[in-house]
């Protein structure tokens, strides 16, 4: 039984929201998307009824972003969003504080239905969420009897009170111990392309094949793609410093891996509510094998995703906000300290970034009218090259954007998959 909610006219941003205004830009727009390829050409006219029949279940979602004296904040959208026609680069820059516009954008092409949302407004979860009611609700539209809805909020619903909170801040222990500061992590040498281009590359592999190779090699499908990452990166370390490597410059490669933490808290937010971790291998140690990185990175991983670690890393978030927040300075200055901190905490610490959304769960009823779905990551001025990574039936997709010239990570990265047996479908924009 939900808990009736009285619609609030505005909001604060979430503590991982607060970061991405300020730094927007043609090239970090915080947009990242998720699609799906259905298997019969798209309606426009039905998906259009069902967004906007959604938007009755996602009030919190049916706002506009706004610039305060002190904050930007998100206040009561009373427009209605459109379905647009979609373009060859996803996760183009959209001017979020534009009167009547939406931090979300949902586009169709042919049999691909894809919505877009900022990170101000929320995470992968909360969009694929949302994506998943509006996939049945415009199923629904034509025609398609849907007689399962479990794990899918239905539009004549009330939205729980816990769908609005940031539980960040619901959830924040003071006096835990301060992490350390993690110093820059390696960046890939490659040309920048031009503002507004995102270069986007999809491998489309068996599942199960993955599977049985994360299974021979004994660890977890996701250590197995972290590590296949972290073995790329190598090859390109190698390969950028001519096969010798002084190691006085050596910085180590670092992945940031976002990790949804609502289980932890049992959290029904619909905001962001995720942390990054950061496995990492140093070549200052010298070069590393396929297994001892699939190891060190399974372990890793089996070792901080637990809720003592989860707690002291969204401490360590909260504190670098409150921090910000106690300084009686204008938005303008505000900006300055936010920019610094996504620069300093975020993307100088990290080479590049792995989210997994891991296995999408539908009713059969909605399953046989969809081919797989995509996660297309945020684009980065910084590290260039992102990836994302979602399951549905027997395909899993791993998707590269990248904001440079070259696809040096993507192409070594399949051709390591396709070397241990892995076989893999390409797809580009």
């Amino acid at each position: 039984m939900t808990t009736p909610v009285k619609e609030a006219p505005w909001y604060r941003l979430d503590n991982t929201g607060k970061l991405y205004p300020g730094v927007i830009s043609s090239r970090v727009t915080s947009l990242f998307r998720i699609q799906a390829l259905m298997k019969k050409p798209v309606h426009a006219g039905a998906l259009q009824r069902a967004l906007t029949a959604c938007m009755k279940r996602f009030p919190y979602y049916c706002v506009q972003l706004k610039a305060g004296f002190f904050w930007y904040y998100f206040d009561t959208n009373t427009g209605t969003p459109s379905v647009h026609a979609d373009s060859r680069y996803p996760c183009r820059k959209r001017t979020l504080t534009r009167r009547g516009a939406f931090p979300f954008q949902v586009y169709a092409y042919k049999t691909m239905i894809a919505v877009e949302f900022s990170h101000a407004l929320t995470d992968g979860m909360g969009a694929l969420t949302f994506f998943k009611t509006l996939l049945a609700v415009y199923l629904t539209e034509c025609g398609v009897v849907i007689d399962d809805w479990t794990g899918i909020l239905r539009v004549d619903e009330t939205p729980d009170e816990g769908e609005y909170r940031d539980d960040f801040i619901t959830h924040f222990e003071k006096g835990l111990p301060k992490l350390k500061r993690m110093d820059a992590a390696y960046h890939i040498s490659d040309e920048p392309e031009d503002p507004g281009i995102y270069h986007i590359t999809t491998g489309i592999i068996p599942a199960n094949v993955l599977v049985a190779q994360a299974k021979k090699n004994g660890v977890s499908v996701s250590a197995f793609i972290i590590a296949t990452a972290f073995m790329a990166l190598q090859d390109i370390v190698i390969a950028q410093s001519h096969d010798r490597l002084d190691h006085r410059d050596l910085r180590p490669l670092r992945i940031v891996v976002p990790v949804n933490i609502r289980s932890f808290f049992s959290s029904k937010s619909m905001r962001n509510f995720f942390i990054p971790i950061f496995p990492e291998i140093d070549l200052r140690l010298g070069t590393y094998t396929f297994e001892e990185v699939a190891a060190h990175v399974y372990h890793y991983l089996s070792m901080v995703i637990n809720e003592k670690t989860v707690r002291r890393q969204l401490a360590r978030n909260v504190r670098a906000e409150l921090a910000v927040a106690n300084r009686m300075a204008p938005l303008f200055l505000k900006n300055i300290v936010l920019r610094r901190l996504y620069r300093t905490l975020g993307e100088d610490t990290k080479t590049t970034s792995m989210s997994n959304l891991g296995i999408v769960s539908l009713p059969q009823s909605m399953s046989e009218h969809i081919e797989r779905f995509d996660l297309i990551p945020d684009p980065s001025a910084i590290t260039t090259v992102s990836g994302g990574i979602i399951t549905f039936g027997n395909t899993m997709s791993i998707t590269f954007g990248r904001t440079s010239m070259e696809p040096i990570l993507e192409k070594l990265f399949f051709r390591r998959l396709v070397s241990m047996g892995v076989p893999v479908k390409i797809i580009t924009n």
